[in-house]
């Protein structure tokens, strides 16, 4: 990276490459998703939470929309924006600053597959990050009676966006529920860059439900077996079945 130097640690640390400056905002991020919540994730994924975030750091002061004169509201909103076609076309870019940032930062192009991941950590700091000063302001307004946060401004991109109706379908279509769920259950999806489509693979993924019991019976260890018939029957995550605690368990 050109502008900023990301030192990879037990929690990732950020800092300015001109000045050698800490960048506070990343390395708050930082400490509370290793630190925090790391635990509802896989191991990994906090770093590459982390490390898109500083990519896309990178991208920020390269465009100007970091470490200068404060740009235009209106500016800045759009530069941070083309970060999904900085991240799929680069110097390809019909956009001159996309291209100046990719020429300069040695971009190339991804894929919008791999676009999307990268993207996700980046819409992750930007989430977290509004959560937590939404957080410190409400914090100050009740011990000291103050609104000294009252006149922030939160980022468009981390409001909630109202899904189409053929959004809302395709999920209720594809979701299993239980009881009666509310109508307006998923009419929201969390704010963010916004990206684009990434075509789905017609590849199967489906693990032949015959082959269950067979692969249960093949590990040894009850822990792991437990787990394993959790995933296969809940359609868990590994990092979700290894998150469960013997607290959550609840009386019938």
């Amino acid at each position: 990276m050109k502008h900023v130097y990301l030192i990879q640690m037990d929690t990732p640390r950020l800092f300015e490459v001109a000045t050698g400056r800490p960048i506070d905002a990343f390395n708050r991020y930082a400490g509370y998703k290793t630190k925090e919540v790391g635990h509802a994730f896989g191991e990994s994924v906090p770093y590459q939470y982390c490390s898109s975030s500083a990519h896309f750091f990178d991208y920020c002061y390269e465009t100007g929309v970091m470490g200068g004169q404060p740009m235009p509201p209106e500016v800045a909103q759009k530069t941070i924006n083309l970060y999904w076609e900085f991240l799929t076309k680069g110097v390809n870019s019909t956009d001159f600053i996309v291209r100046r940032a990719a020429k300069a930062l040695g971009k190339t192009p991804v894929k919008p597959v791999s676009a999307q991941k990268y993207l996700a950590g980046v819409n992750d700091f930007l989430r977290t990050s509004q959560m937590k000063l939404n957080d410190l302001a409400s914090l100050i307004r009740i011990l000291t009676k103050s609104d000294a946060f009252a006149n922030v401004m939160s980022l468009p991109q981390t409001q909630d966006r109202r899904r189409t109706k053929a959004e809302i379908d395709n999920i209720h279509n594809n979701t299993l529920t239980f009881g009666n769920t509310p109508k307006d259950a998923h009419a929201y999806a969390p704010g963010g860059i916004p990206g684009g489509k990434v075509k789905s693979s017609q590849v199967s993924r489906n693990f032949p439900t015959e082959h269950v019991l067979t692969l249960l019976n093949g590990i040894e260890d009850p822990e792991c077996r437990c787990a394993a018939a959790m995933i296969a029957a809940g359609g868990l995550r590994h990092s979700e079945v290894w998150g469960i605690r013997r607290s959550d368990e609840r009386a019938p």
